[in-house]
Formats: C-alpha cells, structure tokens, sequence
C-alpha cells in the first residue's frame, strides 16, 4: 500500500537535506510546554463554529510544525512546514472537494486537486486530529460525503465515561475499505492523551497514526488550541 499523504509529504519537506531536525523519542516529547493553552468554550458547537490547532509532527525520524484551521464540518486545512518554514505543505477539505497546495519560498505554489485514489485518506487525516468535534452525538461530519465512497469510518469508544459528563473518550478512528464481500483495515489513529474536558468535546492531546499493513507511525503532538476565532471562507478554497 502506498504512504498516506501526510507521510509522503513529511518524507520530502522534512528530511535532513531539508533543514529537518532529528526525531524525538516518543516518551521524551514535551506535551507540557507552558505556552499550551486551551479554549474551547463551553457551548454547543454550531454549524460555522471555528477551531485553530497548533503542535508538532513527528514522522520516519523528523519533526515538523503542524496547523489545522476547522470551520463547521466540511471546511478544513492542514499546513505542515519544516523548522524554518520555507516549505509548506496544505491540504484543504471544502465540501466535497480536496485540494493539496505546496509552497516553497524560491518558487510559486503548485496546486493539485487530490486524486480519487487518495481522497479518502487525505480526508481521514483531516478528521482525525479532532474526532470529538467531527463525530458528535448529534451533527459533526457527514460520513455520507462521497469522498468516503467505497470505504468506512469507525470511531471506537472507551468502554467508562467521564464523571458527571457522559462522554466517552475516543481511543481509535479507523478507515476501512469496503471491498465485494469484505472490509479492510487501511489506516487508524490512536488517542493517547487529552486535554481536560473543556466543553462539549475531548481534544486529542497526542495521536498517532499507522498505516495498517506497515510499521509507519506518525505521531502529532497538540500544543495550543483556539475556538472562535474569525476564519474567512477564502481561507478553503
């Protein structure tokens, strides 16, 4: 199976011929840095609600800097940039369409609208960082979008919940391909931080996510989260 699109994109910007910076073993990252803050607010989220994500990428022995820009459910961008930031990669979710837009400081932009071979994992990264917030009880993402076409996601639940609130943290989102008489594993992220419920929602504090036929494992470490914050439309497209 190919490497999903994150990875891909991590293996080129990231690497030490590009100004990467060595991996960090997993139990040695910081997840406690006094800048972290969060603010998610204490209402219902509504269909044009916002949420900006900022942390740390780390992949097949490199770091970079991640943002995840959220408006509603069916506006979402990921930017992943090296150390110095001189290259960036997006990936845009609006609607029913994906686009990826890389960026390097010496030359223009070259924008791709993401293969169909690729949408659904493309998509699936996008979702991933904040299922709490895309697969509410009542609205969050349309599974029915036709990206997901041909495949499946699954949130899987812990089985307690939290005192007094009745939410059950996330621990896997997993995407499956649907095939004539049977299902196949493709990728899945695992939650295995949070930050203190805040809200309606848990978000994910740190994430890793493997490919299902491979030892890749990327691992996103949240270091700030807004809610609320003005995100103009144009921002998507």
């Amino acid at each position: 199976m190919k490497k999903s699109a994150l990875l891909l994109l991590v293996l080129f910007f990231l690497s030490p011929a590009n100004g990467s910076v060595p991996l960090i073993p997993f139990d040695e990252i910081e997840t406690d840095k006094e800048s972290t803050q969060v603010n998610i607010a204490n209402t219902p989220q509504s269909e044009e609600s916002t949420l900006k994500l900022e942390g740390d990428f780390y992949s097949s022995g490199n770091r970079g800097i991640v943002t995840f820009l959220i408006k509603g459910h069916d506006k979402i961008q990921a930017s992943i940039s090296n150390e110095s930031k001189n290259r960036i990669f997006r990936s845009t979710l609006n609607q029913g369409s994906l686009r990826s837009v890389t960026e390097f400081a010496s030359r223009s932009a070259k924008i791709n609208e993401v293969g169909s071979d690729d949408r659904a994992e493309y998509l699936f990264d996008l979702l991933a960082v904040t299922p709490g917030y895309q697969f509410q009880d009542q609205g969050g993402f349309d599974r029915s979008n036709a990206i997901l076409d041909g495949y499946r996601l699954e949130l899987e639940r812990d089985a307690s919940t939290l005192d007094g609130t009745g939410i059950s943290p996330p621990t896997f989102l997993k995407l499956y391909r649907i095939e004539a008489d049977s299902e196949t594993l493709v990728r899945e992220a695992e939650y295995l931080e949070f930050y203190p419920l805040s809200g309606q929602f848990l978000q994910p504090k740190r994430i890793q996510i493997k490919e299902a036929d491979s030892e890749d494992v990327t691992e996103i470490v949240i270091q700030n989260v807004e809610q609320d914050i003005t995100l103009p439309n144009f921002l998507f497209e």
